[in-house]
């Protein structure tokens, strides 16, 4: 199995922890491109928050989606980090990894 490595900041991961946070969003760029689509695709997603422990969740699905479709998504508007990790600036797609079922370990 390949996986794919996230940091992600202590509200996602609680989130992700907690099974409320069904998807992890990524800038459409060319190396988030590169590590999602192209060669051997990953097929689970590793969380790591400081020193919390590792979470690895299987990925259902990869997909880019347009950067106007987030806000729907997340249900509320992209905050200013939101903006600012996504590149939306200069970004017109964002990739978007639907999470599965959690492994152990």
């Amino acid at each position: 199995m390949k996986g794919v490595l996230f940091r992600v900041r202590r509200i996602y991961y609680d989130q992700i922890a907690a099974g409320t946070k069904k998807f992890e969003l990524r800038a459409g760029s060319g190396y988030w491109r590169t590590m999602l689509f192209h060669r051997n695709p990953p097929d689970v997603a590793v969380f790591i928050c400081g020193r919390e422990p590792v979470l690895r969740f299987k990925i259902k699905n990869i997909s880019l989606i347009k950067t106007s479709e987030i806000p729907a998504l997340l249900g509320r508007p992209i905050s200013d980090q939101g903006i600012r990790d996504l590149n939306l600036d200069k970004e017109l797609e964002a990739i978007k990894v639907d999470l599965g079922e959690k492994l152990n370990g």
